[in-house]
């Protein structure tokens, strides 16, 4: 027979208790076929002599049985202040999770981003825009329109890119009620 658990046994007692609640046999009264093929009724009948378990405001528990075989059990025990196990494992996770490799780009400036900006209004227009060192570049600005009998959102604005032969392409366009309506030298 083992002696009274410590506080690393704790988990394994809930679940010895829970699996003593569950397999307790309980007394019944329904006279339905299967319920009488049920072979102990009471305690005593599946051979346990003593079952008890109380548990107590500060934590600390106890249970017990004792059975015909003869088998016993009693066990104690009583919450713990957790202690530097736990940290260690924080302070490695924490280590673990910590990116390995430094970013590829620190600002957007690195990352080729001349230029980004949004801004969204309380009356739900808006706009945004970016430029890259590719020299990519939009310009975007947007506000709702009543449509008939719905609100859509109208918008207009402009992208610019350049050609592998160095020629910069820019498309001004429009986005309302009458569809995507865009402009520039490059469209036909």
């Amino acid at each position: 027979m083992r002696g009274i658990p410590t506080g690393e046994d704790y988990p394994v007692v809930i679940c010895a208790l829970v699996a003593l609640a569950a397999a307790r046999p309980q007394e019944f009264v329904d006279d339905s076929p299967i319920l009488q093929e049920i072979k102990y009724k009471t305690l005593e009948d599946a051979g346990i002599l003593r079952m008890e378990s109380n548990m107590n405001e500060d934590g600390s528990f106890q249970y017990g049985f004792e059975t015909t075989d003869p088998i016993q059990q009693d066990v104690a025990g009583q919450p713990r202040q957790i202690g530097e196990e736990l940290v260690v494992c924080a302070l490695v996770a924490l280590a673990a999770a910590r990116p390995q490799d430094e970013p590829k780009f620190k600002t957007l400036e690195d990352a080729g981003i001349l230029r980004m900006d949004s801004t969204m209004n309380e009356d739900g227009s808006f706009q945004y825009g970016f430029e890259t060192t590719d020299p990519i570049q939009q310009d975007v600005a947007g506000q709702p329109k009543q449509i008939g009998e719905e609100i859509g959102i109208a918008m207009q604005g402009s992208y610019s890119f350049q050609t592998p032969d160095g020629q910069t392409i820019t498309v001004n366009w429009v986005a309302d009620e009458n569809g995507f309506q865009p402009e520039g030298d490059a469209i036909p």
